[in-house]
């Protein structure tokens, strides 16, 4: 693993010692009636960059999503935060509204950094996780770092957050990264799209972390999910991946 990583694991790791979720110990569904939907764990942390932020692309006049590929510009807006289309909050809503008896228990902490690159939010995942103490950690990163780092430095910081939540009694949803619109100023390369893609899949899988498969997902409507950077979602496109990781928590901590 890259040196600099390695330090920060090291940093990060004394920096949590004596702090953390401990091994989860979810409600128990002895409470709750015949047939009421139940999370054996309600307190997630959302790490990530501007996605988890919630960044989208405000388009120019006479520019919108629905705008074939061939008619927007190279640069086709500003980029701006729109907290109420952020992922988190969208998940929280959708699991208070199925999970009903543990409404008021279930959160979902947003903590997105707009231009972070992986590497960089090692040291503020360990931060933020005590400042936390989550049962379950959502995590998302790298779409800053394909274009200057490549896919071995932004997996390697990916893993040393997942053994970090991993080591101190966490759940990890790991997503991959989205799909992207070729051809605009924030696009991303795609043979290192698909390479990181591969790389984080093996990485949840050999960490014992739930893989969120994001990219597949919403592949088949890029073009309206995706926003006019090439990059960021459309309001849409975050109200799909709150979706996405709706299903994947269901499927995980919903008690049977």
């Amino acid at each position: 693993m890259n040196r600099l990583l390695l330090g920060l694991a090291c940093g990060a790791l004394l920096a949590g010692c004596g702090g953390g979720a401990g091994t989860p110990t979810g409600p128990s569904a002895s409470g709750a009636g015949a047939g009421t939907p139940r999370l054996s764990l309600t307190r997630f942390l959302a790490f990530g960059d501007s996605l988890t932020l919630g960044e989208v692309t405000a388009p120019l006049n006479g520019t919108g999503p629905e705008t074939p590929i061939g008619q927007l510009p190279l640069v086709s807006g500003r980029m701006i935060i729109v907290p109420s289309a952020a992922y988190p909050g969208l998940l929280q809503a959708q699991l208070a509204s199925r999970y009903v008896a543990q409404s008021g228990s279930i959160i979902v902490i947003n903590e997105g950094k707009s231009g972070e690159h992986a590497h960089e939010g090692v040291p503020r995942f360990a931060e933020a996780y005590l400042a936390a103490r989550p049962e379950v950690v959502l995590l998302w990163e790298g779409a800053n770092s394909l274009h200057l780092y490549g896919t071995d430095l932004p997996t390697d910081a990916l893993t040393v957050m997942t053994v970090d939540a991993r080591t101190r009694g966490s759940r990890v949803f790991i997503a991959n990264l989205p799909p992207t619109r070729l051809g605009f100023r924030n696009s991303q390369p795609l043979v290192e799209l698909l390479s990181i893609n591969t790389k984080i899949a093996a990485m949840a899988t050999a960490q014992g972390a739930v893989l969120v498969n994001i990219y597949d997902a919403m592949l088949p409507e890029a073009d309206t999910l995706i926003g006019s950077d090439g990059l960021h979602p459309t309001e849409a496109g975050y109200r799909r991946i709150a979706d996405i990781f709706f299903a994947a928590i269901r499927g995980e901590l919903e008690v049977r």
